[in-house]
């Protein structure tokens, strides 16, 4: 799954966006499933160019910004050897741990340290 395979898709990218975060982000029940307006926020987000990272500080919905922050970090969007400043709503950072911890696929690519979480296959970090 590390690093997030770079092939081209025919979906538009915020559909390959919201299909990751549905396989990887994980809630205690299992599996998470955006909502239609979830999904729609990730398409508006995620434009066709995932080396412009999507701006979160304006989304009110915390799970979601959590979600596209983990995506940065280990996810198709992926950039090897950055340090992601958590520019997302208040809290992001804290559940973006926590979804990584209940995630199967993700937490054995993930550590916290030093109040940071990194990938360290990725050399990649995100900080609050």
């Amino acid at each position: 799954m590390m690093p997030a395979s770079k092939r081209r898709s025919s979906l538009p990218h915020g559909a390959v966006v919201a299909r990751w975060i549905e396989r990887h982000c994980h809630t205690p029940t299992g599996r998470r499933k955006l909502s239609r307006e979830q999904r729609a926020e990730v398409h508006r987000l995620c434009q066709d160019d995932p080396a412009a990272p999507p701006s979160l500080d304006h989304l009110d919905d915390v799970e979601l910004a959590a979600c596209l922050l983990l995506n940065r970090l280990c996810g198709k969007d992926a950039v090897p050897q950055a340090t992601i400043a958590a520019s997302a709503p208040p809290g992001a950072f804290l559940l973006a741990c926590k979804i990584a911890k209940q995630s199967p696929l993700l937490w054995p690519h993930l550590r916290i340290n030093n109040g940071r979480l990194t990938c360290p296959e990725l050399g990649a970090a995100l900080t609050p």
